[in-house]
């Protein structure tokens, strides 16, 4: 038997409506939202200005037909209310019955309620106020930390590249999906590329199915921002030219650039955990937000010139 007037929530990330089993009135991605539990997890994290849809449990006496066909006992209204002690009011749309669609235009925390209320055939009784707490927060940005460099002379040692991305949200709910490329070239002295030694290969390839989070050994960082740091040794300079094979050094250029995961079917940028979970409503969209900073990130490392030998009119030649 289902749990009577328990709120629930969307908290996967996205896809369709789907009814299954038991609970068939209920979508199988939705679950209770407990209200009790420990901070993150009774705050129900969406991006601003985004729209989610809510559950309530109707009452299984009154509504005894509810798990098998959908039916509710005629008369039976819901009331969506903002508590007074909302920071911010969201906008309520739909029937207003059991299922209701909510609007978070603002940055900000939200408290939400809900009960049920009978029909004066059944004594126009009112049920208690379950509350959801809701927190509405930027979209996720990411850049890179480093500003680059193209007049290092020699080598350049063992460099730390650092991708910062900012959502205001914990770690533990925290995930990102995003590509890292890297391309490698070899330039001449007036910037021509003259050989690609590594053509753009993705150094890290973050999918909306495996996203960025805190297991991953590179991530780093605190709410609201959060780390990938990698390393490159940027000290290979001795390249052969591919066509000519002549063991010239050449001024080499490594270039780094975020990228748009795949899936993504709107913007350029970055994806994340609730930043796609708060398109549920937009079955299959996916939305990438900008990334921010200077993008791509390139180093350019210059060889010491070789100096040539000396030319001067021989001795001989007037002898």
């Amino acid at each position: 038997m289902k749990k009577s007037t328990l709120l629930k929530m969307a908290l996967t990330l996205a896809g369709a409506f789907v009814f299954v089993g038991a609970n068939a009135q209920t979508p199988l991605q939705y679950v209770i939202y407990d209200s009790t539990a420990v901070a993150p997890a009774n705050i129900d994290y969406v991006t601003v200005g985004s729209k989610l849809g809510y559950y309530v449990d109707p009452d299984p006496v009154y509504h005894p037909d509810y798990d098998t066909d959908g039916s509710l006992t005629g008369g039976f209204t819901w009331t969506w209310a903002t508590a007074s002690t909302s920071a911010n009011t969201p906008t309520y749309s739909g029937a207003l019955n059991n299922y209701v669609e909510i609007t978070y235009p603002d940055l900000g925390n939200y408290k939400i309620l809900v009960r049920e209320n009978a029909p004066a055939a059944y004594g126009g009784c009112t049920g208690g106020w379950i509350a959801l707490n809701v927190t509405a927060v930027d979209a996720p940005t990411a850049q890179f930390t480093n500003t680059g460099s193209t007049n290092t002379c020699g080598n350049l040692g063992a460099t730390n590249i650092v991708v910062q991305i900012t959502e205001n949200v914990p770690a533990s709910l925290a995930a990102y999906a995003f590509t890292v490329n890297e391309t490698v070239e070899l330039l001449d002295g007036d910037d021509n590329v003259v050989y690609t030694s590594t053509a753009t290969t993705a150094a890290y390839a973050f999918t909306t199915a495996a996203k960025f989070k805190s297991t991953h050994a590179a991530w780093g960082g605190s709410q609201p921002d959060y780390t990938l740091t990698f390393s490159r040794n940027l000290n290979v300079l001795t390249w052969a030219v591919a066509d000519g094979g002549d063991n010239k050094q050449y001024r080499t250029k490594y270039t780094y650039e975020l990228i748009t995961p795949a899936a993504a079917t709107a913007g350029t940028g970055i994806v994340s955990a609730i930043s796609q979970k708060s398109e549920f409503l937009n079955t299959g969209e996916i939305t990438a937000h900008a990334f921010s900073g200077t993008n791509p990130l390139v180093y350019i490392v210059n060889p010491n010139p070789t100096t040539g030998p000396i030319y001067h009119i021989p001795n001989t030649y007037a002898y």
